[in-house]
């Protein structure tokens, strides 16, 4: 007696890869997200400059405002623990409450 079984590899596996793309793409938008909230706000400026670029395996967040080094080192009044660890922080939980959900 012979057992067969059929796996759709092709099909799993393009779920799977949009699976990932859309996580991936939610991950950017939070880590962009929290970075803007997470940034001082007294003329906007900074604030504003933020950017965010993808290829197909990585993404970037980044901000060239002159002085975005001075509020990273906590140098305003409203984000004394800098921008970059908030908002690792809080897209860390995110990840770890999507995992949870997925799972």
């Amino acid at each position: 007696m012979q057992v067969g079984v059929r796996f759709k590899a092709s099909r799993s596996l393009s779920d799977f890869q949009k699976k990932v793309e859309v996580f991936f793409n939610r991950v950017k938008d939070q880590t962009y997200s929290a970075a803007r909230q997470n940034t001082p706000k007294d003329t906007g400026f900074a604030r504003s400059q933020w950017k965010q670029s993808k290829t197909t395996n990585r993404f970037e967040v980044s901000n060239k405002t002159p002085y975005i080094g001075a509020l990273e080192r906590g140098h305003s009044k409203q984000a004394k623990r800098g921008i970059t660890k908030p908002t690792v922080r809080k897209v860390a939980g995110y990840m770890n409450n999507t995992r949870r959900i997925t799972r």
